[in-house]
C-alpha cells in the first residue's frame, strides 16, 4: 500500500513538474511576442496624423519684385485604396504657378520607421518621403518626372535630434537635400524634418528652390502652423497668423530682397549681407516665437548666435521699406 501510495504522489509531483514546465514555457513564448510587438512599434510612424493641417508661407513675384506673401494650405482629407493600399490624401487648397511641381493631390502611406508619396511626379510608383530610420550619414533619393527629363534629388541626414513641441518629444532630422533641376540646374537645400509634422520649410521641400529659379514664380518660404485631432496649433512664429498674407503691405522691394545668410545651416556664428547700407533690425525667434536675439545692422554684419541652442530659427530683418523673412539652423 506504501509503495502505491508513493507511487501516486510520485505520479502527481510528474504532473506538477510537467504543469510547471509548461507555464514557464508560455510565459517565455508571450514575453517573445509582446517584446517583438514593442520592437515593432516603436520602429512604426504614423504619418500624417488624423485631423493634419499645414499652412505654409509663399513669396509671388518676379527676380525684381515687387514681393508678396500669400500661403497655402496642405491638409489631410480622406483614406482611399490605391494601388493596393490603404493610403491618406492630402489636398492642396492653392497650387502653385507651374502644376508640374505643385500637384493639389499627394497619396501617402507609412511602413516601418518611412514614409512614402505619390503623385503625377513619382514615375508611376510611391516613392520615399521621409525615412526616420536613416542613421547620420545615410539617407534616400527622390525622382521625379520633370519637364524634360527626370530629375534625381539626394536627401542626407546631417544630424539627428529629439525636439520638444507642445510638450511632446519629436525625432528631428537635419538634413541636406541635393540635385540637378532639368539638367540644368544644381540645387542645395538644408532643411528639418520633424515627425508628426514633416519638413518645415515644405511638405515636399524638394521643390522649393526649383520655383524660385524662374521669373514669375512662387517659391515655398516655410512652415506658418500645423495641427491635428491631438496636436493643438504649433506656430514656429507666433506673429503671423496661420492665413498670413501681405496683398497690398508694402514689403522690402527690388535690390533689397538680395539679402545673404552664411553659412546656413551654422554653429550660431553667420554673416548677414544686405545690398544696401541702410539701417536695418534683425530679430530672431525660436521654433516657440520667442524673440531670442536682437540687432541692428548697416550693411554686412556678423551675427553672434552662440549663446543659443541647436535648432530652427526664424530671421526677420526690416527696415523703413518693410520687412523680409529668413530661416536659420543652428547645429553643434
Amino acid at each position: 500500500m506504501k509503495t502505491l501510495r508513493y507511487a501516486g504522489l510520485l505520479e502527481e509531483s510528474y504532473i506538477f513538474e510537467g504543469t510547471k514546465a509548461n507555464m514557464i514555457k508560455k510565459l517565455c513564448i508571450l514575453f517573445i511576442v509582446v517584446a517583438s510587438i514593442v520592437e515593432q512599434a516603436k520602429g512604426q510612424i504614423t504619418f500624417p496624423m488624423q485631423g493634419a493641417d499645414w499652412h505654409f508661407m509663399v513669396q509671388n513675384g518676379g527676380f525684381f519684385g515687387p514681393y508678396y506673401y500669400t500661403n497655402t494650405e496642405i491638409k489631410y482629407t480622406h483614406d482611399t485604396l490605391f494601388m493596393g493600399k490603404t493610403v491618406r490624401v492630402l489636398n492642396t487648397t492653392v497650387s502653385f504657378r507651374y502644376p508640374a511641381y505643385g500637384t493639389s493631390e499627394q497619396f501617402i502611406y507609412t511602413s516601418g520607421d518611412s514614409v512614402f508619396f505619390y503623385n503625377s511626379q513619382t514615375l508611376n510608383k510611391f516613392q520615399i518621403l521621409y525615412n526616420f530610420g536613416s542613421s547620420v550619414g545615410q539617407g534616400w533619393q527622390i525622382y521625379l518626372q520633370g519637364s524634360s527629363s527626370i530629375d534625381t534629388i539626394n536627401v542626407k541626414v546631417d544630424s539627428i535630434k529629439n525636439t520638444l513641441i507642445n510638450s511632446v518629444s519629436l525625432k528631428t532630422l537635419y538634413v541636406t537635400y541635393t540635385g540637378t533641376a532639368h539638367q540644368l540646374f544644381q540645387i542645395e537645400n538644408h532643411s528639418v524634418i520633424y515627425d508628426r509634422i514633416g519638413d518645415i520649410n515644405y511638405l515636399f521641400n524638394f521643390t522649393s528652390d526649383i520655383w524660385s529659379i524662374c521669373d514669375g514664380c512662387s517659391s515655398v518660404e516655410g512652415l506658418l502652423c500645423y495641427q491635428d485631432n491631438t496636436f493643438s496649433l504649433y506656430q514656429p512664429d507666433t506673429t503671423k497668423p496661420c492665413n498670413y498674407n501681405t496683398t497690398g503691405i508694402s514689403q522690402i522691394s527690388g535690390v533689397n530682397t538680395n539679402i545673404s545668410i552664411y553659412p546656413n545651416p551654422n554653429n550660431g556664428l553667420f554673416v548677414i549681407e544686405p545690398n544696401t547700407t541702410t539701417k536695418q533690425t534683425v530679430m530672431v525667434y525660436d521654433v516657440t516665437g520667442k524673440q531670442v536675439l536682437s540687432q541692428t545692422i548697416s550693411g554686412k554684419a556678423t551675427i553672434d548666435a552662440s549663446a543659443l541652442y541647436e535648432g530652427v530659427y526664424n530671421i526677420s530683418i526690416s527696415n523703413s521699406e518693410g520687412v523680409i523673412n529668413k530661416r536659420l539652423v543652428i547645429v553643434k
